[in-house]
């Protein structure tokens, strides 16, 4: 079975250059304070020069009025972040905090083209449609973080790593609702362990992380019934630094002393999930955070949407991303989604 991974709009590069998400995932093609991010002086660096080549936040104009923000759980420590840092830039601007989860999110915004809704994965072709049909007749996408997304296991597993396969029977229901494999030799771990029951972590039902599970790792199959579910991913990796039976996918931000990431063996050849993999632009299992608003309101706000966007997408923002344990994006791409404020729409 091949991993699909949605076309993020095309639009998303990686730190090279090279289109990042664009490609669907198979065997052959698989696609805080910034100390709170684990990396070496090297990676370090790397980040503090992609932030340089970013324009800081320039105000055009001053601007007030209300922004709701809604949407995934996992971009709510980030919203709040970017809602406080504008506020020093605009002071007189509001903001209410709308429903949370990003299914939900999009259904009011359908309802409401008031609410900026925030997703951390890709919108489908029937979402779009979805939010034409209803009161938000003119939606835009703004891809404004990444999240690279790890397989995480008790630190004293001895597993090492997953295929693409494993891991489609592991989060896949089968027949029963269940994982199609149920103990950990069947994943290839040897000894007392091999005998052991696997137990899955997930995220709520209105997370986005379950959801890009589902999506992007099962092509849209539905997920296996997991042992526990948890309200954050950092409660997840909580969870299974305890359980020596756990394993669950989380984002790179949100492990901990007491959990390890597996690799990906994907071509014969081994993907180590950290940092140097992700910024050298080889490790492939990295979800969009995106924003999505109306583009109608943007001429009849005075100019608060716009600015937001701005922001977010400037050197300001984008250190806030780190701060919140995501990746900024690159200054080329940033560039083109501004771009989008007087350009093109979301299609």
């Amino acid at each position: 079975m091949a991993f699909n991974v949605q076309q993020v709009a095309g639009r998303i590069l990686n730190w090279v250059g090279a289109v990042l998400l664009a490609l669907p995932l198979s065997s052959n093609t698989f696609s805080q304070e910034a100390s709170t991010v684990s990396m070496n002086t090297v990676e370090h660096q790397q980040l503090m020069q992609l932030l340089q080549a970013i324009e800081p936040y320039h105000p055009r104009t001053d601007v007030t009025g209300t922004a709701t923000l809604a949407g995934s759980t996992t971009m709510t420590i980030l919203g709040q972040n970017w809602s406080e840092r504008f506020k020093l830039f605009h002071k007189d601007v509001v903001f209410t905090r709308g429903v949370d989860g990003g299914d939900a999110a999009l259904r009011s915004l359908a309802k409401d083209p008031n609410v900026i809704a925030g997703i951390s994965r890709s919108l489908t072709d029937k979402e779009i449609a979805d939010l034409k049909a209803g009161a938000c007749k003119d939606p835009m996408i703004f891809i404004v973080a990444l999240d690279p997304m790890a397989v995480y296991v008790h630190k004293d597993n001895p597993l090492q790593s997953l295929t693409p396969e494993q891991m489609q029977k592991l989060f896949g229901a089968g027949s029963d609702g269940k994982p199609k494999v149920s103990k950990w030799g069947e994943l290839g771990v040897q000894g007392a362990m091999a005998e052991q029951p696997i137990r899955i972590h997930h995220r709520s039902s209105i997370s986005g992380t379950r959801n890009f599970i589902k999506t992007s790792i099962l092509g849209g199959l539905e997920l296996a019934e997991p042992a526990q579910t948890h309200e954050s991913n950092t409660n997840i990796c909580t969870a299974i630094s305890k359980d020596p039976n756990g394993i669950a996918m989380c984002g790179f931000g949100d492990g901990n002393e007491g959990v390890r990431p597996l690799a990906l063996e994907l071509n014969n050849q081994r993907i180590e999930a950290n940092e140097s993999s992700f910024l050298a632009g080889k490790y492939p299992i990295v979800r969009p955070l995106s924003l999505i608003l109306d583009k109608s309101l943007l001429a009849k706000d005075n100019g608060l949407r716009e600015a937001i966007i701005r922001y977010i997408l400037s050197r300001d923002g984008q250190l806030e991303a780190i701060r919140a344990g995501f990746y900024p994006l690159d200054p080329n791409f940033l560039r083109q989604e501004i771009a989008q404020l007087t350009g093109t729409q979301l299609r």
